[in-house]
């Protein structure tokens, strides 16, 4: 199953001046790989969106026949399968012309997936999928091994490598200009090279993000291994944005922070599926009576979990990731957080942002304001950017 929509910009005429309405452009898709070169597609918005899974573990996608470029934009993506062979083994990287090219065929932006058993071996499964653009207003950019930016929206934003006690490779700092992290949005990462490194997020206490990129193969960043030096994107969704339907469930399910209309539960008295350790399952209102489910739209997901450890312990995110898997007699998502490198479930804290199709997120409006002009008497709009 594949659902894509798109929204463009828009521009209002206030007396003889276009104004610039609220900008958003997001693209957004469901993937069902069918076969070793094929997936079932279902395009709308009047766009013709072709998947191609070109070889085992690369698909790469043109939207009217055009890819998107990695230089242009950030792409998330998310297995939407349980696991492969009954194991949660799913990885999920998206690389392009920024910080991979190594091949023509693959130059421009594309899904690098894995199965993380036996040192991280491509291989094909079903996922969905955001792409941010950057000219269309959303913080967002791609950060490389040293640290510096070499994609996104401009100045909006700072990235650092982290140094000091109980840092190690692959730790870094995100800052977003006139951003509180703890209270003001949402930020989600991915990594963004041809590797199966998985990301994961912490407040940093100041305003700001540690980032932490890793590799499937660590031995648990508590007991030493830190992370790995490697490339990876971002995009932040303030918590204003419209039609943002978001939140930050802690350990033990109950909910730290919500936008829009959910429920979190770890009881599955009710359920047709059960919740062991580390599983979660979210419902989200569609306003009516029911719910919102994997036709109307995708579910980004975000580890954020700090485990800042004293007497020279790492310092730093948690090394848990997480799959997700629609159960469709329950209307809902089952979430299912699992500990690196074996993968046995394990607690963590999360945040999630649900991207309709019908109704995707959208950049805030811009602050209005009266002007009075020679000519007369116009509207302005000012953009809230960080």
């Amino acid at each position: 199953m594949f659902k894509a929509t798109r929204t463009a910009t828009l521009l209002t005429a206030i007396g003889l001046v276009a104004v610039p309405a609220a900008q958003a452009s997001v693209l957004l898709g469901d993937i069902d790989i069918t076969g070793p070169t094929s997936a079932t597609t279902l395009a709308s918005s009047g766009e013709t969106i072709v998947v191609d899974p070109s070889n085992i573990g690369d698909i790469r996608f043109t939207v009217d026949g055009v890819t998107p470029k990695q230089s242009e934009g950030v792409l998330f993506g998310y297995s939407t399968e349980a696991g492969i062979g009954g194991l949660p083994r799913q990885q999920v990287a998206t690389v392009g012309d920024v910080t991979t090219n190594v091949d023509p065929d693959f130059a421009d932006y594309w899904f690098a997936t894995h199965n993380i058993t036996n040192n991280g071996t491509e291989t094909r499964f079903d996922l969905s999928f955001v792409y941010f653009p950057f000219a269309d207003g959303w913080v967002s950019g791609t950060v490389a091994t040293a640290g510096n930016v070499v994609a996104g929206t401009g100045n909006g934003f700072t990235a650092t490598k982290r140094t000091g006690q109980g840092v190690d490779v692959g730790n870094y700092n995100l800052s977003i200009n006139g951003v509180n992290s703890a209270t003001d949005g949402y930020l989600f990462t991915i990594g963004a090279e041809n590797d199966d490194n998985y990301t994961m997020t912490r407040f940093d206490g100041n305003g700001g993000w540690d980032v932490l990129v890793i590799d499937e193969n660590d031995n648990g960043v508590q007991s030493g291994a830190a992370g790995e030096d490697g490339a990876f994107s971002f995009v932040y969704i303030p918590e204003t944005a419209p039609n943002l339907i978001a939140g930050r469930v802690d350990d033990d399910g109950s909910v730290l922070k919500n936008t829009g209309d959910f429920t979190v539960t770890t009881d599955d008295t009710s359920l047709s599926v059960t919740l062991d350790t580390g599983q979660y399952f979210l419902q989200i209102s569609d306003g009516n009576g029911g719910f919102l489910g994997r036709e109307d739209g995708v579910l980004m997901l975000n580890v954020e979990k700090d485990v800042a450890a004293s007497g020279g312990g790492f310092d730093g995110p948690d090394d848990n990731f997480l799959l997700q898997d629609y159960v469709a007699a329950d209307e809902g998502f089952r979430v299912s957080s699992y500990d690196l490198a074996s993968a046995p479930r394990q607690t963590t804290e999360w945040s999630f942002a649900f991207i309709q199709f019908d109704n995707p997120v959208q950049i805030p409006e811009p602050t209005t304001a009266l002007m009075l002009a020679p000519t007369g008497l116009f509207l302005m709009r000012r953009r809230n950017r960080a």
